[in-house]
């Protein structure tokens, strides 16, 4: 099953913003906002996991994306820094157009191949949501991600984020929404032999 899914997107949401698991840096770790210049960090830990084809690219997509116009991306783009000061996983929080209304949304999760297996994304995820807190944001924030991402689908699971299974968002993919949303659903409790659906 693992190497013969359709790798179909998936949402996944979170109503109650205020509980979550907490989880500090490891040793030897730091948090930092965006810099000037790190969107070259951002673009090689990207390509790394081969989200790009190529690092211009890389580059090009976080300035489509983040040079808003406004100083956002000094404020809501994170990044954990290893101990010589080298970003090596970053998330953002950001705004998501999908519901009709602008939400905030965990967007761009990343972790440096060379650095997985210290438990920063699960990090990540906690100082997002620590960060949609402290900008005073309540309510429904989301996500975006797809089957072949089905082990971080289980992280935002633990955060308690579950399956939206809704009607069709707008600026979704040209697709039927029911039909693929159940298949990539029951893909994923495959991949991770566990329940997500109630």
């Amino acid at each position: 099953m693992e190497n013969n899914f359709r790798d179909v997107k998936v949402l996944m949401f979170k109503e109650d913003t205020s509980v979550y698991p907490k989880y500090n840096l490891p040793d030897g770790f730091s948090l930092s906002t965006y810099k000037d210049g790190f969107e070259k960090y951002w673009a090689k830990i990207h390509v790394d996991l081969n989200q790009f084809k190529s690092y211009d690219d890389a580059v090009n997509c976080f300035k489509d994306t983040f040079f808003d116009g406004t100083d956002n991306v000094y404020k809501k783009c994170l990044f954990i820094l290893n101990s010589d000061g080298i970003p090596v996983a970053t998330a953002s929080l950001w705004n998501g157009n999908h519901f009709g209304k602008t939400l905030q949304r965990i967007h761009w999760v990343a972790v440096s191949p060379d650095y997985q297996g210290y438990g920063l994304a699960k990090t990540l995820v906690s100082k997002v949501l620590d960060l949609y807190n402290e900008l005073g944001f309540e309510g429904f924030i989301y996500l975006t991600s797809q089957v072949s991402s089905y082990k971080a689908l289980n992280i935002y699971s633990k955060f308690g984020f579950i399956p939206y299974l809704g009607e069709k968002p707008e600026n979704w993919v040209d697709c039927d929404f029911k039909k693929d949303t159940e298949y990539a659903w029951k893909a994923v409790e495959n991949l991770c032999c566990k329940k997500f659906l109630i």
